[in-house]
């Protein structure tokens, strides 16, 4: 599965927990500078991918976005 370079689930969360470590989360909320809510980038399939292995895709779609896949792509 080629989903190694993709963003996931945990990569996000490991982002977060360090800015939350780092104190910068708190002092935001102390001292607002305008950087939260913070945008996070995605790397996500290209399109090459999304041809020879959509299930692997849609189950990654699945798992960083639960509840909002949508049901067609549910087997």
């Amino acid at each position: 599965m080629a989903t190694k370079a993709w963003t996931t689930l945990p990569d996000l969360r490991a982002l977060s927990l360090k800015a939350w470590s780092s104190g910068s989360l708190l002092r935001e909320l102390l001292e607002p500078s305008g950087l939260y809510p913070r945008r996070r980038p995605l790397k996500r399939p290209t399109a090459a991918e999304l041809l020879s292995d959509y299930a692997a895709v849609r189950a990654w779609a699945a798992e960083l976005f639960p509840g909002q896949v949508p049901t067609h792509w549910k087997r």
